[in-house]
Order: structure tokens, then C-alpha cells, then sequence
């Protein structure tokens, strides 16, 4: 194999090897990477081992190399793969948010657009219903406040704040639903 250790495994090796020397371990295992004589990393699996003379000094290292690299690339492509699925279930996702929030707005402004059209048509009769305009301008203000409430409750779902559970009147929710 014509290899070196990448710079940044240097000291692993070196320290590896120095356990060995010293007698503290009789066999080291080691991930490290490899630069080819082309300049391509190798992913190694290096299983070290020192042989000992009866007086217990080292006289040889025994090095075995089990090459990973296709097993590591082929790992980085699969979690590469599981990140771009991700993501593109993310854009899914927030491609169904927007819509539904844009229904959920669309409704009350479609409404505040109707009952402003009403007012302008009570303002042209003679004499003034007051009391019909003043009923509009109220429900105006509750179609403003209700897409205020959404753009409020889409905040606080970005934020990740805790989701507030809170009890209703189904009747509430169909006449909202009928307006």
C-alpha cells in the first residue's frame, strides 16, 4: 500500500505506537484516514500488535489494514440521500402549510372585503342605518381579529413555543365555518 497517514491521524498513530513501545498494551485497534500516491483518502480499519523477545522487548510490529472506503462512501451517500429526502419532505410539508394558511386567512379577508362592499352601500342610503353599519363594522373587526389570530398561532407554531390546548363550542366553530 502506498499511503500516509493524513496529518490530522498523525498523532493517533504515533501515540498508538508509543503504547505499544512502552509495553502498556499488546495490541492497539485504530480508524484513521489514508492519503493515496493519487491523492484519495482511504478510510482504514489498522490493527497494530507488537512481538515481544523472552527478555519482553519489542522486536516486531504487526500492522493489518482493512481498507473501508467503500463501505464509508457508501455510508456518506446513503446519509446524504436521508438528508435530501428530508429536506424534500420538509419543502412538502411547507408547501402544505402554505396553503392551509392561506386558506386560513383568505376566509376572513374575503369576509372583511364583502362586509366593507355592504358599508359602502349603506353609506349611499338615505337616512344613514346606523345601526346596520355599526353591526358590519363589528363583524369587520372580528374577521380582522380572527386573521390576526392565525398569523399569531403560526408564530407561535415557528417558535416552537408549547402548543396552548384549549376547550371550544363546536357551534363557534361551524358558524365561523358558515361565515
Amino acid at each position: 500500500l502506498n499511503a500516509r497517514t493524513c496529518e490530522a491521524d498523525r498523532p493517533h498513530l504515533e501515540s498508538a505506537c508509543s503504547v505499544l513501545a512502552s509495553g502498556a498494551s499488546e495490541d492497539i485497534a485504530l480508524k484513521l484516514q489514508m492519503v493515496s500516491c493519487n491523492n484519495s483518502v482511504i478510510h482504514a480499519d489498522i490493527f497494530l500488535a507488537v512481538m515481544r523477545d523472552p527478555e519482553q522487548q519489542p522486536t516486531a510490529l504487526i500492522a493489518e489494514l482493512i481498507n473501508r472506503t467503500t463501505e464509508v462512501q457508501a455510508a456518506n451517500e446513503a446519509e446524504d440521500q436521508r438528508e435530501q429526502l428530508t429536506r424534500v419532505g420538509r419543502l412538502g410539508i411547507m408547501g402544505e402549510m402554505a396553503t392551509g394558511i392561506a386558506h386560513e386567512i383568505n376566509q376572513p379577508l374575503t369576509a372583511v372585503a364583502n362586509y366593507t362592499q355592504a358599508a359602502r352601500r349603506l353609506l349611499d342610503m338615505e337616512p344613514l342605518p346606523k345601526e346596520k353599519l355599526l353591526n358590519i363594522l363589528e363583524k369587520v373587526r372580528l374577521q380582522t381579529e380572527r386573521a390576526g389570530d392565525v398569523i399569531s398561532r403560526v408564530r407561535r407554531f415557528t417558535r416552537q413555543e408549547p402548543v396552548e390546548a384549549t376547550r371550544f363550542d363546536p357551534n363557534e366553530l361551524l358558524n365561523d365555518v358558515r361565515m
